[in-house]
């Protein structure tokens, strides 16, 4: 593995130099990819027991190193995509973030692994947003990536969109579904106004109109045997699992505003209670100083873990992280410095808020 990272270093200046584009007819290939490496630093108060076991997580890390493939062949009628981010062999988990092919008719269909239709925060790239980690509920709540089918439908220039998925359900590839068979079905409409809002988390082009985007989201899945939580919130259950999401978003002169509410129920097979939720809910805004090639941004999130609901309702586990970033740009080729500080607080538990920075350099290759 360590042999492999190095080589991935070795060999990136080739990738760097530019964007390769092979050609052939009306068969092309681009190739493309990103390197990003941040250092975390946390702290916590004096007389915190978590002080002195926290400290080795003090470090830099690898966030990412990608390489993409991307094609399109008969008049772009059909198009392709091979993503792997060779940062994640590091904690031993399978490199690839897409790979999928899309025939664009009618109605625009795509087989593979790819990211789902759920929520606009968890539909941008990292690349294309302040941060250098996501908010919890995104992070921990849903996996974004699955394989299966994938359809859209897209209206007045875009400006309405459908998505629907039929997918195994798992967060990664796996070779075997569980004893249930049972698949996971995702559903997601976006309407927009004036115009399509590409999925960016800054105003680029310091829209001259405001821009609009209202969206929600559904999905849900039946499975048996294991449950799977990342950190402390489950992903996939012995029950059924129903997960609600809404998102508003608006863009003008630079500024940037989203917004996102999520529901998770749960319906345990073997479990006392058999009912829980997880209720998530971030709301996040940044301004492009184009003179200036900066960006400051603000993000506040807050989730309510497993949670009993029903007729005796009672909270989870409660956090509330609030967080700064700031990002300079070296070019508009997505070439940023990017700092970012968080602040967790746990208003239900006897646990010291936490902090963190972190700074980082996201360099794009192609």
């Amino acid at each position: 593995m360590k042999k492999l990272l190095v080589l991935v270093f070795i060999f990136s200046p080739i990738f760097v130099i530019a964007q390769y584009t092979l050609n052939k007819g009306y068969d092309n290939i681009e190739i493309r990819g990103n390197i990003t490496t941040y250092y975390k630093y946390r702290w916590y108060p004096e007389n915190s027991l978590e002080t002195n076991a926290k400290a080795e997580k003090n470090l830099f890390k690898l966030k990412d190193a990608r390489i993409k493939l991307e094609g399109s062949s008969n008049k772009r009628k059909i198009e392709y995509e091979l993503h792997l981010d060779f940062a994640k062999l590091k904690d031993s988990e399978q490199p690839v973030l897409d790979a999928y092919v899309t025939y664009d008719s009618f109605i625009e269909t795509t087989v593979g692994f790819t990211k789902i239709p759920f929520s606009r925060h968890s539909k941008i790239a990292i690349i294309y947003q302040p941060w250098l980690k996501r908010a919890q509920i995104i992070d921990e709540g849903q996996h974004r990536r699955d394989i299966g089918l994938h359809l859209k439908k897209s209206l007045y220039s875009g400006k309405i969109q459908l998505f629907g998925s039929i997918i195994d359900g798992e967060k990664d590839l796996v070779s075997d579904n569980d004893n249930s068979g049972n698949l996971e079905y995702v559903s997601r409409v976006e309407i927009a106004y004036p115009t399509k809002m590409k999925y960016r988390a800054f105003d680029l082009a310091h829209s001259s109109v405001p821009i609009f985007s209202l969206g929600t989201s559904f999905r849900t899945s039946k499975k048996e045997e294991t449950d799977i939580y990342d950190e402390v919130i489950f992903y996939k259950i012995n029950g059924t699992k129903r997960s609600y999401q809404f998102d508003f978003a608006s863009m003008y002169k630079g500024f940037s505003f989203l917004c996102e509410g999520h529901k998770i129920e749960y319906d345990w097979n073997s479990r006392i209670p058999s009912k829980t939720e997880t209720l998530g809910f971030l709301i996040e805004g940044n301004y492009l100083f184009k003179k200036y090639n900066s960006v400051i941004a603000f993000r506040y999130d807050q989730t309510d873990i497993n949670g009993v609901s029903g007729n005796n309702p009672a909270p989870g586990i409660q956090e509330e992280t609030f967080s700064i970033g700031y990002n300079y740009r070296f070019n508009e080729h997505m070439n940023v410095l990017k700092i970012q500080f968080r602040k967790n607080y746990y208003p239900n538990q006897n646990l010291p808020s936490k902090n963190e920075i972190r700074i980082g350099l996201q360099y794009l290759i192609g």
